[in-house]
């Protein structure tokens, strides 16, 4: 297993030398909002989402790369922007998300996450009983699933401010009500051109040049694409070869020492 792990991680390293992704192994991965996302953020992102879907099979598992990227976003981009227009939660609005003490309210993040297996509802005996037995392992997943919860009512609440904002005119309802009020009679005559056989239309040569010489403007297309290339053979050499041996033995005495060799590999592929 050891040979095979370093064989990938040596193909990797020649593979991409030219390029230096040897030299950055914690590349850009995107910026959002003018902040660069990291790999290992949105690798960490990811790995707390797979967490909490984990044996819920392969669809769920993709789902998850789909969801750390939205969160990113969020935190990044959606929230800050929440937060600039004053939009928040208050500390009873936080408890009451959970408990529904307050007035009632339980978010749908709440409810979805906690939901008896038998009736498909909401069971508050299920909240009860994670958070009383809540372990070190599960405060992690339990903060997740609160930071979700915060962002849902903030959407919640950005939409209401949005939709309590749209007003209809009166201008807008007068035409409206004509429209729909007002009729029209009409008698039309329809004649396709595919009713007539091509056998018996003729157009000569000529017509077809008077009829383009005439009409150039509309057959006049601009140039869609410039392309310039240059091609070169990139081959290493004796001593791009012992630089990758030199690289591949360092990563080799790393990979021996490394505490979680899943990561290190993602790291350094």
């Amino acid at each position: 297993m050891s040979i095979v792990i370093m064989l990938a991680l040596l193909a990797f390293i020649l593979g991409d030398f030219a390029g230096g992704r040897g030299q950055n192994q914690n590349p850009v991965v995107g910026t959002i909002n003018g902040v660069k996302v990291r790999y290992t953020d949105f690798v960490n992102e990811r790995m707390r989402h797979e967490d909490m879907v984990r044996g819920a099979g392969e669809q769920a598992q993709e789902e998850a790369y789909q969801r750390a990227w939205a969160e990113l976003v969020n935190k990044n981009a959606v929230i800050p922007g929440f937060h600039s227009m004053g939009l928040g939660l208050s500390e009873a609005e936080q408890s009451d998300m959970v408990s529904g003490i307050g007035g009632g309210y339980i978010s749908p993040v709440i409810e979805q996450y906690f939901r008896n297996p038998e009736t498909g509802v909401f069971d508050p005996q299920l909240l009860a009983q994670f958070v009383g037995n809540m372990t070190a392992a599960d405060r992690a997943t339990w903060d997740m699933v609160l930071s979700q919860a915060g962002n849902e009512r903030l959407f919640s609440k950005y939409a209401s401010l949005v939709s309590n904002g749209l007003n209809v005119t009166d201008l807008e309802v007068n035409m409206a009500n004509e429209a729909e009020n007002t009729t029209y009679n009409a008698r039309i005559i329809f004649k396709p051109y595919s009713s007539i056989a091509d056998s018996t239309v003729s157009i000569s040569d000529s017509e077809l040049k008077a009829y383009y010489n005439s009409h150039k403007e509309k057959f006049r297309r601009e140039a869609s694409r410039n392309m310039d290339y240059v091609v070169f053979d990139v081959m290493p050499s004796a001593a791009d070869m012992e630089q990758g041996r030199m690289r591949a033995d360092e990563l080799a005495a790393q990979f021996a020492e490394a505490g979680d060799p899943a990561t290190f590999t993602q790291l350094n592929s």
